[in-house]
C-alpha cells in the first residue's frame, strides 16, 4: 500500500481523496481480496478533470477492469511508464480507476476508487 499512495502523491491526486476511507482492496461482488487500494474520492467530476487533464495519464477507455471494487461501470486511467511521457521517473505504471456516481451512500457527488501498479520497467 505505501508504494501506491507514494505514486497518487506524485501524481498530485492525494488532495482528490478522502484519506480517511483508503484500505485494502476488496472485492464488492465477492468479497475476494485484490491486489489494490479502495478509497472514495471527493468529487466524481473533479476527479474525471483532473486524471483527463494530466499529462502523466491516458483514458484506457476500459470501463470493466475492477468494476467490482468501485460498484459497476468506471473511467480507466493509466499511467504512462515511456520517459519521454513521464517525467516523474515512475518505474510502474500506476492504473487508477473511478467508479460511477451514486455509489457512496449520502454523498452523491462521490466516487468510489481503485488504484494498483502495472507493469515493472525493470
Amino acid at each position: 500500500m505505501p508504494e501506491i499512495l507514494n505514486y497518487l502523491s506524485t501524481y498530485g491526486l492525494m488532495d482528490l481523496i478522502d484519506q480517511e476511507t483508503i484500505r485494502h482492496s476488496v472485492n464488492l461482488k465477492t468479497g475476494g481480496v485484490g491486489e489494490g487500494i479502495q478509497f472514495q474520492f471527493y468529487s466524481h467530476s473533479e476527479a474525471v478533470t483532473a486524471l483527463s487533464n494530466n499529462p502523466h495519464f491516458v483514458n484506457a477507455h476500459f470501463g470493466f477492469e475492477h468494476d467490482g471494487q468501485v460498484g459497476g461501470k468506471n473511467m480507466d486511467f493509466r499511467g504512462w511508464q515511456e520517459p519521454h511521457k513521464n517525467a516523474s521517473g515512475a518505474i510502474k505504471s500506476l492504473q487508477v480507476v473511478i467508479g460511477p456516481v451514486g455509489k457512496v451512500l449520502g454523498a452523491p457527488e462521490r466516487a468510489l476508487g481503485y488504484a494498483d501498479l502495472d507493469c515493472d520497467k525493470s
